[in-house]
């Protein structure tokens, strides 16, 4: 049940099962409260997002305070009003409330999201934040101040939902739920779009979200990779699954993934460039369950051309060694700080070279004799490459009087 508190927001809590709707057949008809195993801690997924979102710990916590993550996954269920084809709706973050009322952290979302894209199954996760182990009472879904709307016979329209971004919709459990040490909870909201949406006359299209709490459900999530990260192929994607029946098939883009417990891992092959990775759950009743993140693979190195020292060059020891390369990475790009440039096996201070994603450059100082210039560089993916020169400096006081002496000796008789 949904009830209007008169403080404003919305307040979510567990009443009689027959009192709400029968469940669907779709596969989430709620909000879950689901212990995962701790993969999203484990090591090993590089990439430029691999870190998840941190909380602040509470006021007074120690140094030795013990952590666990939350998940918070959206869905929704079937929607029989004609002509209406899209409801976006904006969800800034999602706030979260422990059992002493105080206001812990949060797990910032920012972004909108089409809940009708979510039915049939389909979840997306909203975002993942590490919290302090205890138990919490309350999350609150805070919404943008705009960019709610409706899309009804081709014409997208506002949406109003009352109090959305100021208390937010909120949502509680009786006796609240637990944040383990090293234990990802899951929580999935489902907005059932067929009792939420309304249209009221002079005041337009308005969203009173409706929300379940019920025990039935799979929960899929990706922990590795990121979205927005970059991997060299082929790329091993991790993650976790929950079901209360047993699961037919778990499909990472086409390869099937082996599952431990309530992990999973299966490693794909994709081309460079851009790639959306697709998981896909179905249970032995035909339940599904969907999840998408899109990341870049990037398996070539970066690219180095040396234009100066070439290998074999020759330089007076009088005004110094220019240093030029030409370097460059289409992929993922050049990791800057991982650069590396050593002269005769000592690694050339940062601020002795200039370093950029097209160029390296500077100026060499090197007594007479013959050196050795090595460049190894890194892009965001991984990929290394590295290019070496050898070259000479030579004295040139000595160098001009030797000249002078092989002009002089032909003229001195013997």
């Amino acid at each position: 049940m949904v009830e209007h508190q008169g403080g404003g927001g919305f307040d979510s809590t567990t009443t009689d099962q027959s009192q709400t709707r029968q469940p669907r057949t779709s596969l989430l008809t709620g909000w879950l409260v689901s212990l995962l195993s701790a993969g999203l801690a484990a090591g090993g997924c590089r990439g430029t997002n691999s870190d998840h979102s941190s909380s602040m710990p509470p006021p007074g916590a120690s140094d030795e305070a013990r952590f666990g993550f939350l998940q918070v996954a959206l869905t929704d269920g079937p929607l029989e009003e004609q002509g209406i084809t899209a409801v976006n709706i904006c969800v800034e973050r999602v706030e979260v409330l422990f059992a002493d009322d105080q206001l812990r952290g949060t797990v910032p979302v920012s972004r909108t999201v089409n809940v009708l894209d979510l039915r049939e199954g389909v979840t997306t996760t909203l975002g993942i934040s590490q919290f302090p182990v205890g138990v919490i009472h309350q999350v609150r879904l805070i919404l943008c101040p705009d960019g709610a709307t409706v899309i009804v016979n081709g014409t997208e329209l506002p949406l109003r939902v009352p109090s959305g971004d100021q208390t937010g919709i909120k949502l509680n459990s009786p006796g609240g739920f637990e944040i383990q040490e090293g234990v990802t909870t899951t929580i999935v909201i489902d907005f059932d779009a067929e009792r939420s949406i309304h249209y009221a006359p002079g005041r337009g299209w308005v969203l009173t979200p409706a929300v379940l709490l019920v025990e039935k459900a799979i929960v899929l999530a990706v922990t590795c990779p990121t979205a927005g990260s970059f991997f060299q192929p082929p790329v091993t994607v991790r993650g976790t699954v929950a079901s209360e029946t047993s699961l037919r098939s778990l499909v990472v883009n086409g390869v099937d993934a082996v599952i431990n417990g309530l992990d999973w891992q299966a490693t794909i092959t994709a081309p460079d460039g851009p790639v959306t990775v697709t998981v896909e759950a179905v249970d032995s009743i035909g339940r599904t369950a969907a999840v998408s993140v899109d990341i870049v693979v990037d398996g070539t190195p970066p690219a180095i051309d040396v234009v100066s020292p070439v290998p074999a060059a020759i330089f007076g020891n009088r005004f110094g060694v220019p240093l030029n390369l030409t370097v460059g990475d289409a992929g993922s790009g050049i990791d800057l700080p991982a650069t590396e440039t050593t002269l005769d096996g000592v690694v050339l201070p940062p601020d002795a070279i200039l370093v950029s994603p097209t160029r390296i450059g500077g100026m060499l100082t090197a007594s007479p004799g013959v050196h050795e210039l090595g460049v190894t560089l890194v892009d965001l993916a991984g990929n290394v490459s590295s290019v070496s020169s050898v070259f000479t400096v030579v004295d040139v006081a000595s160098a001009v009087m030797d000249a002078l002496l092989a002009l002089r000796d032909p003229l001195i008789p013997g």
